[in-house]
């Protein structure tokens, strides 16, 4: 019984954490609710950016690969992401002009693997590096086919090894 008045004050005490609580969940939900609606159009404006500023690399750079989380924050103004799109731009011109410096016989494919790799030009280049290598393999495989050997010295041999007929090339 000596307890009696604390449990009664503490019930108190619960109906009003609860009568405050109520108010509390609504306005939270009513801030959660404007700031997903300010996310939505920020999204829908950060697209238009991007489809308006990007131009003809628009099928070779997607959205994803050019947005940057802090876009969405509310300082972060449109001259930050237009100049965040501008250098993408500026990168993958200068990126897609050294590939086609190249002249590679598989410059299609390196565009693809520039892509994939977010325009990682030295990815390019290994998989552009690959192909020589393998193209010169496939060369020395022929060659070796039709018996025909380049030594060291410069020379080739024609023919069975044994009963070569050496060329000295000058």
């Amino acid at each position: 019984e000596w307890m009696k008045p604390f449990d009664q004050f503490e019930a108190e005490c619960k109906k009003l954490i609860e009568l405050c609580d109520k108010p509390i969940d609504e306005i939270n939900s009513q801030v959660k609710a404007f700031d997903e609606k300010r996310i939505a159009e920020k999204q829908a404006h950060l697209h238009e950016l991007y489809e308006e500023n990007i131009g003809d690399l628009k099928g070779l750079i997607p959205y994803e690969a050019v947005a940057k989380k802090q876009w969405n924050n509310a300082t972060y103004s449109d001259k930050d992401i237009l100049y965040d799109i501008s250098e993408v731009k500026t990168r993958v011109r200068s990126t897609l002009d050294a590939v086609h410096a190249l002249n590679s016989e598989i410059e299609d494919e390196l565009i693809k693997v520039l892509q994939d790799n977010n325009f990682d030009l030295t990815k390019a280049i290994q998989r552009n590096s690959q192909y020589l290598q393998d193209k010169q393999r496939v060369q020395a495989r022929e060659a070796e086919k039709d018996n025909i050997f380049v030594n060291e010295d410069g020379s080739i041999n024609i023919g069975d090894v044994s009963q070569a007929l050496k060329i000295k090339l000058s």
